[in-house]
């Protein structure tokens, strides 16, 4: 394997900034990868950094490593010249697969976004020299360059990162940065058409925690997003309720509790249709998860309720976006088991119904 030799920074120390940038001059930078985290919001908050570092390397190749789902979001962006999907856990013939991928494609510089022990090792047995990341993680002696955390929201965190490789980030936030392509906006018109809503000013409920959340994790009740729902409905707005495969029999009570007029599309989308579909929307309310960030991603208004996670730390971005939270002794807690939640209980419909209705009145943008 063949290494660069352009003047990086050496640390014998794990938990110090650098003096300078590790990567002094870019130009020698060929080849970088990225490692990404394993959620669409993680994925989303890392755009700005994304971005600093293109800029940053405009002549490197840039090789982001995500979750196979992951793709549908970010290939349409340009932001990566190659996408490199991460093997399922426990799958030996493809995890050693990718790790002969990994090696073929001769990195200098590794960038780890994730804070996964198997990120780390997926860029030492790469062979990458450079392998940039944070201290916080499991086997940080396995980078070259630990970088303590620093900054309070997740896009700062990442941003810090990217600066200490000379990057100068020009955005800070997410807000606005997702795109829609022609065929993303076709096949959710299908999916639309098939639920009989196309061509209805629709808002969206999302309830999903996403796939394989703990129960009880985040979740506001039922009846609290019926009453949003009805509301809507009076409104003339189609309650499009969201979800995957595992939230189907949820979400099928609440249309039940909503009333004739509201749909289930769980489990029934694709992660680039829902995006299409999302972008459609007057306006999104859901709990802290996924559909949140893309909506506010998209610049489509967005109502995002908040308990047991920090919103100083993964809130929705954009001028479009309500956050929703009640202050508790406990809170933040990040318990997935808290008995009663009542930091999510505590939210009341009326308030929520009342943000909806003053984005609504704001005109704020959400396609029709």
């Amino acid at each position: 394997m063949s290494e660069s030799h352009q003047p990086i920074q050496s640390t014998d120390a794990t938990d110090r900034e650098f003096d300078g940038p590790i990567v002094r001059d870019p130009s020698a930078i060929k080849r970088i990868a990225v490692f990404h985290l394993n959620g669409v919001g993680d994925l989303l908050f890392s755009l700005p950094a994304l971005v600093a570092i293109r800029e940053r390397f405009p002549s490197s190749r840039i090789t982001s490593i995500i979750r196979r789902h992951l793709r549908e979001p970010l290939e349409p962006l340009g932001l990566a010249d190659e996408i490199l999907p991460r093997p399922r856990r426990g799958d030996i013939p493809a995890v050693l697969s990718f790790l002969r991928s990994l090696r073929r494609h001769r990195f200098d510089l590794a960038v780890l976004f994730s804070q996964s022990a198997s990120a780390n090792i997926y860029a030492l047995l790469s062979g990458t020299r450079i392998r940039v990341g944070f201290i916080d993680t499991i086997f940080p002696w396995l980078l070259s360059h630990p970088i303590p955390l620093r900054g309070i929201s997740s896009t700062a965190k990442l941003l810090h990162l990217a600066e200490q490789l000379g990057a100068e980030p020009q955005k800070r936030d997410y807000a606005g940065m997702l795109k829609v392509s022609d065929s993303q906006r076709q096949r959710a018109n299908c999916v639309l058409d098939q639920a009989g809503v196309n061509g209805q000013s629709f808002a969206v409920l999302s309830i999903t925690q996403g796939p394989g959340a703990m129960p009880l994790y985040k979740t506001w009740p039922l009846d609290n997003f019926a009453a949003v729902g009805k509301h809507f409905l009076r409104k003339g707005l189609v309650p499009v309720v969201i979800g995957t495969a595992t939230d189907v029999k949820q979400t099928r009570l609440l249309t039940e509790k909503i009333g004739q007029g509201a749909v289930s599309l769980a489990g029934k989308t694709r992660l680039d249709e829902l995006i299409a579909i999302i972008q459609r929307a007057k306006l999104l309310v859901g709990i802290d998860s996924g559909p949140v960030h893309i909506a506010a991603a998209l610049g489509v208004p967005v109502v995002a309720l908040y308990g047991p996670t920090d919103p100083a730390v993964t809130g929705v971005r954009g001028d479009g976006s309500i956050i929703i939270r009640k202050e508790m002794p406990c809170s933040p807690c990040r318990k997935p088991t808290c008995e009663g939640r009542p930091c999510m209980t505590a939210i009341t419909p009326e308030e929520v119904i009342a943000a909806a209705e003053k984005l609504i009145e704001s005109g704020a943008p959400g396609e029709q």
